[in-house]
């Protein structure tokens, strides 16, 4: 398409073929009047006017489609930190849950311990095999909360990124929209 200076030299071109056809034609019919003239005229005055006002329609597009892809990225940012937010939200029922079955198995732990006193060695062979494995899946639980943990924390530093980013989009919106209102009459 055809930029607005384009369109103005064609215009002004087209205006000095006109002003250069018009004086001879004159000569040759002095007769006519000049209505043919202020047609001219009047037609190139509104070429003008429809060529400012698609000018200024294109300006408006090109803001209108730019307000768009900020709105779009907005709209991603938002479902980012939401996403970041019910991470977090899972995390912390993980732990939970890893807690109290952390909590349980260190009660049943102690309660082998008991018996294994009181009974002697009668049962030691079976107390210690019982034993050992509740240790190990009490260190294999401590082990996923540490996981979780870490996880939790990076999730978090995540978020708090995300939200900062989201801000600042926020900020520039609003600066476009403060720029857009005082532009306007």
């Amino acid at each position: 398409m055809p930029s607005f200076r384009a369109n103005r030299l064609v215009l002004f071109s087209a205006f000095l073929i006109a002003a250069a056809i018009l004086p001879a034609r004159a000569q040759a019919a002095a007769a006519e009047p000049p209505a043919d003239l202020s047609k001219l005229v009047s037609a190139v005055e509104r070429l003008v006017q429809v060529l400012e006002q698609d000018v200024k329609d294109r300006a408006e597009g090109r803001e209108t489609e730019r307000l768009q892809v900020l709105v779009a990225v907005l709209n991603i940012r938002y479902r980012k930190t939401e996403t970041l937010e019910s991470e977090i939200h899972d995390i912390d029922t993980q732990e939970e849950s890893v807690r109290s079955s952390l909590l349980q198995l260190k009660t049943q732990l102690e309660t082998i311990d008991e018996p294994e006193e009181t009974a002697g060695e009668s049962n030691a062979p079976q107390s210690r095999a019982m034993r050992k494995l509740f240790q190990s899946q009490v260190k294999d639980l401590e082990e996923q909360l540490v996981r979780l943990e870490d996880r939790k924390v990076q999730t978090q530093n995540d978020l708090a990124a995300a939200r900062k980013r989201l801000a600042q989009l926020e900020s520039s919106l609003e600066e476009w929209i403060d720029k857009q209102t005082s532009r306007k009459p």
